[in-house]
């Protein structure tokens, strides 16, 4: 019996040895405060598009064209945590596309269009982000506090197509911003939200960028997180020639986060 006992003993030792490193490993990709990991989220964004813009004289109210629809716009982030710092790369690509009639006599890219006129418009939105961010806070009572900065690249195709007319935007911008992140951890829930703003004349946009977003997100697993949250994006100002007055990209979303 005193065997037994004995050898049963072993086996326990041995199995909780043996598990030691599966469950580091588990910790270290679950938890948001290990020293190193990379985070990989794929987002669906139900992103819709509000707005007017400018160009060659001719203004369009984007809502009024009809791509102010829900579109499902998938897109993937990377973000890399290295002790304090946090870098983070994401690339967005959006693209509504709506027929509808001409309301009223309007001129737009230098085109005119008439009342009655059959249009198709097309607005596609391109941004890629790149960021830097260092931790503030000593990681104490679930609290995280990152702050630093970035640069956006945009791309905006907006496109007017009538029986007989065709305006065409094609602004690019780049744009150096400051960013803000805070999380709050409860076990395997947590809240983050995000903050990017340029207040001022810089880069290639004359007026006003801001960017937000926050997050709940819960911890299904080994190394799989789910999110859910909203997203908007604001670009109020000029850019390489178009005017765009509030435009303004947002929407709920739902991302699944894998750990490395």
């Amino acid at each position: 019996m005193r065997a037994l006992l004995g050898l049963m003993g072993l086996a326990s030792v041995a199995t909780a040895t043996a598990l030691e490193p599966a469950m580091d490993a588990y910790l270290a990709a679950s938890d948001p405060v290990s020293p190193f990991h990379v985070q990989v989220r794929l987002v669906a964004w139900l992103a819709s598009v509000n707005g007017d813009v400018t160009e060659q004289g001719g203004t369009v109210d984007l809502a009024q064209l009809g791509v102010d629809d829900v579109e499902i716009n998938v897109f993937p982030e990377v973000n890399v945590e290295l002790g304090k710092w946090r870098i983070g790369l994401t690339a967005i690509f959006l693209k509504h596309e709506a027929n509808s009639a001409a309301a009223a006599d309007f001129t737009y890219g230098g085109a005119n269009y008439t009342t009655g006129d059959a249009i198709f418009t097309k607005f596609r939105f391109d941004n890629y982000d790149a960021r830097v961010l260092r931790e503030v806070t000593s990681r104490q009572n679930g609290w995280r506090v990152w702050v630093g900065g970035g640069a956006s690249y945009f791309n905006v195709d907006v496109k007017v197509l009538g029986e007989s007319a065709e305006g065409v935007a094609l602004p690019t911008a780049t744009v150096p911003f400051f960013a803000l992140a805070v999380r709050r951890a409860w076990d395997r829930l947590y809240v983050e939200a995000e903050l990017a703003v340029m207040p001022f004349e810089s880069g290639d946009l004359d007026g006003l960028f801001v960017g937000a977003q926050i997050i709940v997100g819960y911890q299904l697993g080994y190394r799989s997180h789910i999110e859910v949250g909203y997203k908007i994006l604001v670009m109020d100002g000029a850019a390489d020639g178009t005017d765009f007055d509030s435009l303004v990209v947002e929407g709920f979303l739902i991302a699944v986060a894998f750990y490395f």
